[in-house]
């Protein structure tokens, strides 16, 4: 080599940190941590240090410590796995590694008699076992969270208070009552429901009354995009007119009521493009974020072109 001369040592000690940055500082962070408080529970169980000798119980050791951590209903088995990755990425380290490597675990009894342990304990059989058992015992307890059903009777009250309430324009009121009824009757999230186009809406549709031919039902469609818990994509969906208890949802009356409104108000012509559930400007988020008793939507209206 040319120029200063480096000795083996050091060059070996540069490729050590070049490797040790492929992990992230705040991950060795996390590591350091958890393989300190191995490291406690094992001297405090009147074990060596795992830091200083590695003892043929240590998988054992680390299979007790994910138990100890990982019986409390609030502690997911994620939290068993950080334990178990900061023990297997000690090991793992060049300066740490010995005769059986960084990839597995096994006893070794010398002449005299004593039994020690060679390579990474984080990889033993038991400790792998555990883990496995842990994902399925967690998957066993774990509850999804629901929302509480909303009652049918319940669906109206807070239409019924924002038609009365102060505050708010007739545009803002409109599009609540179209969102809102499409939302329950679509099962659809708001953001399902906002991102909408006039493309995706069939309206004006007819069919004959299954019971009385004569009687000519109408009915309109859409067609969802993007919806997380769509079974197929392009499937459209029909809107029929519902009972006077289910009114709040009537998503076809409430939809052509905002979609009159927008057309006799604004004289919007509709392209394929437009979003149905378009923005209202003139909201004043700086009073929503005050305890003013104003909504800030007391001048809010629909507009284009913006």
């Amino acid at each position: 080599m040319t120029g200063q001369p480096t000795s083996f040592q050091e060059l070996l000690q540069g490729g050590i940190e070049t490797a040790t940055h492929v992990i992230k500082q705040d991950i060795r962070n996390v590591h350091a941590s958890y393989f300190k408080k191995f490291c406690e529970f094992c001297i405090s169980n009147e074990y060596p240090d795992p830091a200083l000798k590695r003892h043929h119980e240590l998988p054992s050791l680390l299979v007790a410590f994910m138990e100890s951590v990982s019986a409390f209903a609030v502690v997911s088995n994620q939290t068993a796995e950080k334990i178990r990755a900061a023990v297997a990425n000690y090991y793992d380290s060049y300066e740490r590694r010995d005769a059986s490597g960084p990839d597995k675990w096994m006893i070794v009894t010398n002449d005299q008699g004593n039994t020690y342990g060679l390579g990474n304990p984080a990889k033993d059989a038991f400790v792998r076992q555990f883990m496995r058992g842990l994902k399925k015992r967690k998957s066993t307890e774990f509850t999804q969270r629901q929302a509480t059903p909303i009652p049918l009777d319940m669906l109206s009250v807070l239409p019924s208070h924002l038609a009365i309430a102060p505050g708010f324009t007739e545009a803002s009121r409109l599009c609540f009552f179209a969102v809102f009824a499409f939302a329950f009757y679509g099962m659809c999230q708001i953001n399902e429901v906002l991102s909408l186009k006039w493309n995706n809406f069939t309206l004006g549709l007819a069919r004959p009354s299954t019971s009385n031919p004569e009687v000519s039902i109408t009915f309109g469609a859409y067609k969802p995009e993007g919806k997380k818990t769509e079974v197929a994509e392009g499937r459209c969906y029909n809107m029929h007119h519902l009972d006077d208890i289910e009114s709040p949802m009537d998503v076809l009356s409430q939809l052509t009521t905002w979609l009159t409104y927008v057309q006799t108000k604004t004289g919007h012509n509709w392209n394929d493009n437009d979003y149905v559930f378009l923005a209202l400007f003139k909201i004043s988020k700086s009073i929503i974020k005050t305890d003013d008793s104003s909504t800030g939507c007391e001048s809010a209206r629909v507009e284009w072109g913006k």
